[in-house]
């Protein structure tokens, strides 16, 4: 429903957002605002604004009629306001404003044949547009935004390249922040508006502009082109931020995407995602990742050919030769960029330049041992004839010592970078390991394997043993005394095609064979089977032999000639103490407990969870033969008093449940199955925790194990509806016309039916499966004539009434009637929708008969 009406002026876009600041009638108290926010691109009458209002609880509504609305604060210049978007940057509020500018200046030009770039964007003679695209801040002492940076003079550049000193068409902005980054997206669309006609002249002479994406300058305090680094890379590459130095020249370039109408980011996990729209793109998703300069970890040396204006850097840390090339290039928007040009990073293994690509290292090696870079004259290029390339010269290891993962720099040592320092000589070693014997040939998933600290690898195949044994060698790479490689690049036409030059080779390095054997013992897995609930109906007459386990395994595939045995045993299970504050019978838990317990067991059980206490009493009963054993305190009004229940099925079963193996006589396979003879008052959920063993044998030295974790088997007996239960004299005996009649308690030992409560009994009767009492009625069901003249009818009474609570009958005999006659009293209770009616097989009434002799006297006429 409508809440509040608002006045706009072609209103196109609209923002909210809320902040605290202190109070303006009490500054030692916060405050928090609540901020609407619109952006109305104006009639040709009007030239549009940003309009901010405030949320007041005290303002008068007109709509609701009591207190809350938005009322106006403030109006921020934009001609053709198209977006606002507020954020938020190291706590201080910020306002984006888009100012398109009205379709009134289009107009104007629409007879313009060639609509020149210049009427859009501004030259040397013709100025930029002002429209209003401006930050705003929040000024919290003067209570509203001021002016922070004019977005105005952002370049703009359209898609056939023409560059212009201002922004043109600005049609959305949207903040987004990425990795402690922020960003700002100006969308800009000129084509878009006014009519068809020049929307098909504009998009033919591609004066349709790019979109803009700027970076927050924490140094500025501005947003601007895109920075050459952030601060995460800056940490990665000099372990520090970007330094907050004003005299700090950041470079940037210029990034715009032919995008023009809106745009939204989103961070995925491994992801960063920008959509944006266009009116005459569609859609499109870009993945905010960019290239980065890569390789220049501990560079050692610098080769530079003087023609193509190339340096090649050759990095020990890094392993990797980066190319560098002087060029003049030009961002998006036509600024010079810095003369050093990245073109190349070639490593000995792959590393990450971003998200989705990785430095060229496919067929290079040598550059981990790089210490010269020279550029040489090569013979027998590629296409025939000389050419240069560049040699890196990788010195020896003169040394024995093993490398690590960092350069081994001297003791006294202690430089910021290794860049420039002087690492001790290593030499690389590496593992050999050849299986020369095995009694399995299938004993492993992935063979073993020395790592270079000497750390054995290996995964065994699963449900394999046996033994195997292995010659490890290890050899290193300090035979060479030099060895030069030549490496591609991207700065000549010709690449050479000459194979790697080595020195001679001296001294040994390879390792005498050792040999060791890997012992795989057997382990006798743990058998497995899965449970099958048994389903049932209470009082059936359903079979009792059951398939209660299939798929039984006796562990691993290679365990399968072991034999199985099958043992279960009920489990105990505890419930909680229980309270009660007022004066009332404690009603167990619908949970029950199990195991095989004498009475005499489960009496010296309850009397130990007394523990001696003399407000604790006990009693085992068997109310509707459900509990044996109830444990409990009393409860009196106003205590807190406590129970504690444990239960066995015994009482459940005539005959307890027996397992055994046997045989599915439809699948021929291998199940568990139990017999058992349950009493008809049995319902609920029963619960076997039933186990699994073989004959594999059990050591805790190997793991071994020959039984299975327990699996629960669910015996489910579904309730139904039991006929209810009374007794009545056998025989009455009247005389004929004699009236009316009373029999106080003449039905007696009224029950609800085998396991079920009446609500008469209260809590002295429970029912833990259905926690529902019945009720019960009474009703004259039939008479049968026996002997006399009269027919069968229940015409022999007037009347005949039952009062349910006490069992009297009050009767009328009809005048007359005579003879010995067998009446039916049937009683029904209110069970079927409570334990299950006839779908099932439940019975809800059952009438029983006494017999009735009226004796014939002499009447007067």
């Amino acid at each position: 429903e409508t809440f509040q009406i608002v006045p706009t002026q072609g209103a196109v876009d609209v923002a909210t957002t809320t902040w605290e600041e202190p109070c303006a009638l009490d500054a030692t108290q916060t405050c928090r605002q609540y901020a609407l926010i619109w952006a109305n691109f104006g009639f040709p009458s009007s030239e549009g604004n940003a309009n901010i209002m405030f949320y007041s609880s005290e303002r008068y509504n007109a709509i609701t009629g009591t207190g809350g609305g938005f009322y106006d604060v403030q109006s921020l210049p934009a001609d053709g306001a198209s977006a606002v978007t507020p954020f938020t940057i190291s706590g201080a509020l910020y306002l984006a404003v888009a100012a398109h500018g009205s379709d009134a200046l289009v107009t104007a030009y629409m007879a313009t044949d060639n609509l020149p770039w210049s009427l859009y964007g501004g030259t040397a003679s013709t100025a930029p547009l002002r429209y209003g695209s401006k930050i705003y801040r929040w000024d919290s002492p003067e209570g509203r935004f001021v002016e922070a940076q004019s977005l105005e003079s952002v370049p703009s550049v359209s898609n056939s390249g023409a560059v212009v000193a201002g922004l043109v068409g600005a049609t959305g902005v949207q903040y987004f922040a990425h990795d402690g980054e922020h960003y700002l997206f100006l969308a800009q669309a000129l084509c878009t508006r006014n009519t068809a006609a020049f929307a098909r002249k504009c998009l033919a002479q591609q004066r349709q502009p790019r979109s803009a994406i700027l970076q927050w300058n924490r140094i500025t305090s501005q947003f601007g082109e895109l920075l050459a680094t952030t601060d995460m890379a800056n940490v990665r590459l000099r372990g520090i931020a970007i330094p907050d130095l004003a005299h700090l020249i950041h470079n940037s370039a210029a990034l715009r995407i032919a995008s023009g109408m809106r745009a939204s980011f989103t961070q995925l996990p491994t992801i960063s995602l920008l959509f944006v729209s266009s009116a005459t793109r569609g859609a499109a998703v870009y993945d905010w990742d960019f290239e980065e300069v890569v390789g220049l970890d501990g560079p050692v040396s610098l080769g530079v050919d003087q023609v193509t204006r190339t340096s090649y850097t050759a990095s020990r840390d890094s392993a990797a030769l980066v190319t560098l090339q002087e060029r003049v290039n030009k961002d998006a928007v036509g600024h010079a960029l810095s003369a050093l040009t990245y073109l190349s990073t070639r490593s000995d293994r792959p590393i990450r330049m971003s998200r989705t690509t990785t430095s060229e290292h496919e067929g290079v090696e040598g550059l981990a041992g790089a210490s010269r870079v020279s550029l040489i004259s090569v013979d027998n290029c590629r296409g025939g004839g000389a050419c240069a390339a560049v040699a890196v010269l990788s010195g020896p290891n003169r040394d024995e010592l093993l490398c690590g993962a960092s350069p081994i720099l001297p003791k006294w040592s202690f430089p910021l970078t290794s860049a420039g320092s002087s690492a001790l000589p290593c030499q690389q070693v590496s593992f050999t390991v050849v299986e020369t014997a095995s009694t399995n040939p299938n004993l492993f998933t992935t063979s073993p394997y020395l790592a270079v600290d000497g750390s054995l690898s290996f995964v065994p195949a699963p449900g394999q043993y046996g033994q195997a044994r292995f010659s490890a060698t290890l050899q290193d790479d300090g035979l060479r005394s030099t060895w030069v490689h030549y490496v591609a690049n991207f700065g000549y036409k010709r690449e050479p095609k000459g194979v790697v030059i080595k020195g001679e080779e001296a001294g040994e390095d390879m390792s005498e064979a050792q040999v060791f054997v890997v012992t795989v013992l057997p382990v006798n897995d743990p058998p497995t089977f899965d449970a099958v609930p048994i389903m049932l109906v209470q009082n059936g007459n359903a079979a009792n032999t059951f398939i209660f386990a299939r798929n039984l395994t006796a562990g691993a595939n290679n365990e399968a000639s072991q034999t199985l045995a099958i043992t279960w045993k009920w489990f105990w299970l505890y419930f909680p103490e229980q309270t009660c504050d007022a004066e009332q019978m404690y009603r167990p838990s619908s949970l029950f407990t199990s195991d095989s317990v004498t009475d005499e067991e489960g009496s010296g059980l309850c009397q130990d969870l007394c523990d001696a206490d003399p407000t604790c009493v006990f009693a085992i009963y068997s109310s509707r033969d459900l509990f044996p054993c109830k444990q409990a305190r009393e409860c009196r009004k106003g205590e807190k008093a406590f129970a504690t229940i444990y239960e066995t099925p015994r009482s459940r079963f005539f005959k307890e449940p027996t397992l055994m193996s046997g045989v599915d006589a439809e699948t021929g396979k291998q199940v568990g199955i139990v017999t058992f003879d349950i009493k008809p008052s049995a319902k609920g959920v029963f619960q076997m925790s039933t186990f699994i063993s073989d004959s594999g044998g059990l050591s805790t030295a190997t793991g071994s194990r020959s039984t299975s974790d327990p699996v629960i088997v669910d015996i489910v007996v579904q309730s139904r509806n039991q006929p209810p239960t009374f007794t009545i004299p056998d025989n009455t005996t009247l005389t004929a016309s004699s009236g009316d009649h009373d029999f106080p308690g003449f039905i007696t030992d009224a029950g609800a039916g085998v396991g079920e409560c009446l609500c008469s009994e209260g809590d002295s009767c429970v029912d833990e499966y259905a926690p529902e009492c019945h009720n019960l009625s009474y009703a004259l069901d039939e008479v049968q004539t026996l002997t006399g003249r009269w027919p069968s009818s229940t015409a022999l009474f007037t009347r005949f009434d039952v009062d349910t609570e006490s069992g009297n009958i009050s009767l009328t005999l009809a005048q007359y009637w005579s003879g010995t006659f067998r009446v039916g009293i049937r009683a029904t209770d209110t069970g079927n929708d409570i334990t299950g009616g006839p779908e099932i097989g439940g019975v809800n009434s059952s009438v029983v008969f006494f017999t009735l002799v009226v004796k014939t006297v002499n009447e007067g006429p």
